[in-house]
């Protein structure tokens, strides 16, 4: 019989393949916009910084580019 912590690590892994499996991988957008979050940056912030305008920053969140 295995241990109780073997099998709670074992289900603990289990669950997250399965989420890893169902859920898309983030887009560049998704990404970008989370990152410049953290950042604690606002699109217009991550434009000047970057020389493009905050529109362009706007559509690649939002994948439009």
């Amino acid at each position: 019989m295995l241990p109780t912590g073997w099998l709670l690590l074992t289900a603990a892994i289990l669950r997250r393949v399965t989420t890893m499996a169902v859920l898309p991988p983030p887009t560049f957008g998704a990404l970008l916009k989370q990152l410049r979050k953290r950042a604690g940056m606002t699109q217009r912030d991550l434009a000047a910084a970057l020389g493009y305008s905050d529109s362009l920053i706007s559509s690649l969140e939002k994948g439009q580019r």
